[in-house]
């Protein structure tokens, strides 16, 4: 029963419970007549609730509010924890597997890297051809290389003998690097000569090979179409070979050349060639002789006359009479 109404309730019991037993205040003077008044002036009294009724009835109010809020801040709070929980799980499950990628990548082999300060592409040996040309993959691609700013006696060209000292020159640079070998390579002005090869620098550990081969004597300086970025490196070691004696300074040429036909006896003297004459005459040590004064490389395909800037550093392989003699042969003109 509410309390407001059991207080309310009281006085009517107390007082009906009075006259059931005959009971009365004689000291008071008060007759069952009047308890019966009084009882009906208390049964006719107002019920209405009184102040502090009202403040224990909003205070209920307010406690279960409170425990209302109480019960969703306890929902919140457990909604945010399982949330947190949930994203620390992802985040370590992230986490290692990140680590495990980390560790599959470091297991796979590296990549080959260029030495340290030197730039250009990172290639790998598949073979030697001779002296100056190798061939290497670039880019997943088997490419033709041929050294630039050297010249060394051929072994494998397709109109001409087996050179003296072409076999030594093949096995120098085969000493040097070997297929399986990571070189550098770097380019100057012009790329591809006529032959489709890539003219480059090769750099081993570091070394630039084209100077190496010069050193030993079988690298003599060459230009390929005004390509001179290697040249003054490549003369100075071909300065040091020249002063050491060795390769085709050596005066020894114990090459095992391919058989040569018997030579038919010398003929007479005779006045030098007229301009037309084909040629060509080989030179010796750079310089062609005063009947044949035109210099033709051919491994560029240029040709060069007296004056012009890189005559005195061609070799003196094919010399020729005249600038139309070597055109005729297929040499064409340079053009400083």
């Amino acid at each position: 029963m509410p309390l407001a109404r059991l207080r309310a309730a009281l006085p009517a019991a107390a007082l009906s419970l009075l006259l059931l037993t005959g009971c009365t205040a004689t000291d008071d003077g008060v007759t069952p007549e009047s308890a019966a008044d009084t009882s009906a002036s208390v049964s006719t009294m107002p019920t209405t609730p009184t102040p502090s009724v009202d403040a224990a009835e909003t205070s209920r109010a307010a406690a279960s509010s409170l425990a209302a809020s109480s019960s969703a801040a306890q929902s919140s709070r457990a909604a945010a924890s399982s949330s947190i929980e949930a994203a620390q799980s992802r985040a370590a499950r992230a986490a290692e597997e990140s680590r495990t990628a980390e560790g599959s990548r470091s297991a796979e082999p590296a990549a080959p890297a260029a030495p340290a300060d030197v730039e250009g592409d990172v290639v790998t040996v598949e073979s030697i051809s001779d002296g100056d040309t190798l061939r290497v993959t670039l880019g997943e691609v088997s490419t033709r290389v041929r050294l630039l700013n050297i010249d060394t006696p051929e072994t494998r060209h397709p109109s001409k003998p087996v050179e003296c000292m072409g076999p030594e020159a093949t096995a120098a640079l085969k000493s040097m690097i070997s297929p399986g070998d990571t070189v550098v390579l770097r380019y100057d002005r012009r790329l591809y000569d006529r032959y489709d090869r890539l003219l480059a620098g090769v750099y081993a550990d570091g070394v630039l090979v084209n100077a190496e081969m010069a050193r030993l004597g079988y690298g003599e300086p060459a230009v390929f179409d005004g390509n001179d970025r290697f040249l003054p490196e490549v003369e100075a070691a071909w300065e040091q070979a020249r002063a050491n004696g060795v390769g085709r300074f050596s005066g020894d040429c114990g090459a095992a050349a391919e058989p040569i036909p018997e030579a038919a006896p010398a003929p007479a003297p005779e006045a030098a060639p007229a301009a037309g004459d084909a040629g060509p005459v080989r030179g010796a040590d750079s310089v062609c002789p005063d009947s044949h004064p035109v210099k033709a490389n051919d491994n560029s395909g240029i040709y060069h006359v007296p004056g012009q800037q890189h005559y005195g550093k061609t070799n003196a392989r094919n010399c020729y009479a005249s600038a139309a003699a070597a055109q005729a042969d297929g040499y064409r003109a340079a053009q400083r």
